[in-house]
């Protein structure tokens, strides 16, 4: 399961998610989570990354993999099960992202 968190620094949302979903990815290891910082600088993310304990941050400097995804805005969260599926979107600030994120993980996670 590959949970992908795009954001970006001036968000202000996505400054209130991010530490939730840092801590979920935390705890369930199993879970592959990639938060994607766009349209920003390394140094600017990277500080940015620092500051809200982010790990494995994937740059996306030219805003490039949003529509891929169709991401329209911050916070996003993309989820995409073993076989390259998109089962689930989550778009906008989500106070109860880690329910969202332990339901799919236990609903489309499995082998």
């Amino acid at each position: 399961m590959l949970f992908l968190d795009f954001y970006a620094s001036w968000c202000e949302p996505c400054k209130l998610e991010l530490p939730l979903v840092a801590a979920w990815a935390r705890a369930h290891p199993g879970a592959a989570v990639v938060p994607v910082d766009v349209g920003e600088e390394r140094s600017i993310a990277a500080a940015f990354a620092r500051r809200y304990r982010l790990q494995n941050v994937a740059l996306d400097p030219n805003g490039s993999a949003g529509p891929l995804f169709a991401v329209e805005g911050f916070p996003t969260i993309v989820v995409i099960d073993r076989n390259g599926f998109i089962r689930a979107k989550w778009e906008g600030l989500n106070p109860a992202i880690t329910l969202a994120m332990n339901h799919a993980l236990s609903s489309f996670g499995k082998p």
